[in-house]
């Protein structure tokens, strides 16, 4: 019998009813029955609405045979694409995915748009009044058409961080939301949305936290709170006199911490 520790879908588990929250009112991380904004824990919110809504794209077909699951699976996959692909890339982005989402699911079949709605309104992935937005919204013009909005440069202030630099050079999520909705409030309407400034600042402290960035030779070792046996995805580099914070790789695996090295 699993014991009450056992976590072994833990991350993995989509059938869950896990509630949109910004991830920075979020605790850096948890055990696996909470959200947390550590990314796989946070993105088990869209998880959990993506497969309440495939199970409803299936629930709106007549047949609901084995060939039908088939091809519901390839279209909401083929919407999936086109929403992240339509998606720009701001602090409410979950959501920006989500209405994009829907909008698509409009175009294709109202079965399917009825059930993605349902799906991202039970996860707060859009609040009612939100979904009721992005339903009655004009369809994108002009830039807004395109593909979406890519991270742009910008000079973030780590003064407070203990580092040997004031500020380093990150992509920052400022690109123009395209539907004016974001997640779900626990009581009504939407949560605010973090500066694109504020977003960035978190997801650098976020890092410092869980030791993931390897500061490299600006870290101040009587200020920096660094972990020198934590997994590193991130680091710091000097290009040409601007120090700029880059993703080196994707930590995927659950770690154990390492024994520090002297």
């Amino acid at each position: 019998m699993p014991g009450p520790n056992d976590v072994r879908d833990c991350l993995r588990n989509a059938a869950n009813s896990f509630f949109y929250q910004s991830a920075d009112e979020l605790p850096t991380s948890g055990p696996a029955t909470m959200l947390t904004s550590e990314p796989h824990s946070f993105s088990r919110v869209f998880t959990a609405a993506f497969l309440d809504a495939l199970a409803g794209m299936f629930a709106s077909r007549p047949g609901q045979k084995e060939e039908d699951l088939l091809e519901v699976s390839r279209d909401m996959a083929s919407l999936l694409v086109e929403a992240v692909r339509s998606s720009p890339i701001v602090p409410s982005y979950m959501s920006q995915v989500g209405a994009h989402l829907l909008r698509a699911a409009m175009k294709k079949d109202q079965g399917y748009a009825e059930a993605i709605k349902v799906g991202l309104v039970r996860h707060g992935l859009l609040s009612i009044p939100g979904a009721v937005t992005v339903a009655t919204a004009h369809a994108p013009v002009g830039v807004a058409a395109g593909l979406g909005g890519q991270p742009v440069p910008h000079d973030l202030d780590v003064s407070g961080y203990g580092l040997k630099v004031s500020t380093i050079r990150v992509q920052a999520p400022s690109a123009q939301r395209r539907f004016s909705v974001a997640g779900a409030s626990k009581s009504v309407d939407d949560v605010a949305v973090a500066s694109p400034e504020d977003a960035a600042r978190a997801f650098f402290e976020d890092l410092l936290r869980r030791g993931r960035l390897d500061p490299k030779g600006f870290a101040d070792p009587a200020l920096t709170v660094f972990d020198r046996s934590s997994f590193k995805t991130h680091e710091l580099v000097d290009e040409q006199g601007t120090v700029t914070l880059y993703r080196r790789r994707i930590d995927c695996i659950p770690r154990r911490p390492q024994p520090a090295q002297i």
